[in-house]
């Protein structure tokens, strides 16, 4: 059901709720640990069983799309370009897109994370690796001292810049029983024992700091997908 690293002092504190959750003498011998567990196994079943289905419901939706799919491919065309695509020519492109994924050899579904390793969709880059002090963006460094502050800092920059960001990178960031960031600080863990290891970025959301130094860098990389910027490049993190 969990599996823990105790290496890792800095998700000690998500340890210690799991702990309690599934072997606090009082749950295993009111059964509540056990229905806990249970409960949890069936969470990652069924979820399992829906991301496996995602490929066939796609492809049934490119087969014979639906109106919504037509006019929210055609609205983009027009947002983009200005002028209005024949529907024709949308619906023969989503079918096309149909005959290209079939061709293509069907991956296996990938396992479920873990939930030490949270996300539905882990970030990329999640090595363990040195210790964030601070990040060069466009040319300019930035000491920091710690990676969840450069974390923050990130954040806060790519808001003040695009004011949507926040809201286009908080679906990217959503695990199993936590979020990157939400605009209410009770949003950000599902943990009791979590629930105040949260910063105020001052722009009306919240980031949850409770994260290791692998998964920081992993968040840094999709923040810098959403923003535009690349990685590594324009935005270089500084380590020791």
């Amino acid at each position: 059901v969990y599996r823990a690293e105790l290496r890792q002092e800095e998700k000690l504190g998500e340890y210690v709720g799991f702990f309690k959750r599934y072997l606090q003498k009082e749950n295993v011998l009111s059964g509540k640990a056990e229905e806990d567990a249970n409960r949890d196994k069936l969470s990652d079943r069924n979820r399992l069983t829906a991301r496996n289905t995602i490929p066939v419901s796609w492809e049934e939706m490119l087969s014979e799309p639906n109106g919504e799919l037509l006019k929210m491919l055609v609205d983009a065309v027009e947002r983009n370009c200005g002028i209005r695509p024949d529907l024709d020519d949308v619906r023969a492109f989503l079918q096309n897109q149909r005959l290209s994924a079939t061709q293509e050899l069907t991956p296996k579904p990938s396992p479920l994370p873990t939930p030490r390793e949270t996300k539905a969709t882990t970030p990329k880059s999640a090595s363990r690796g040195g210790k964030i002090i601070g990040f060069v963006l466009d040319g300019r460094q930035q000491d920091c001292g710690s990676g969840n502050k450069a974390l923050s800092d990130i954040l806060i920059e790519f808001q003040r810049r695009d004011h949507t960001f926040m809201a286009r990178l908080a679906p990217r960031t959503i695990g199993r029983n936590r979020r990157l960031v939400a605009q209410n600080p009770n949003d950000i863990y599902e943990n009791e024992d979590l629930k105040e290891m949260v910063r105020d970025l001052k722009n009306g959301w919240w980031m949850g700091t409770n994260i290791s130094t692998g998964v920081i860098k992993g968040h840094i990389e999709t923040a810098c997908e959403v923003a535009g910027v690349a990685y590594g490049s324009e935005l270089v993190l500084l380590e020791r």
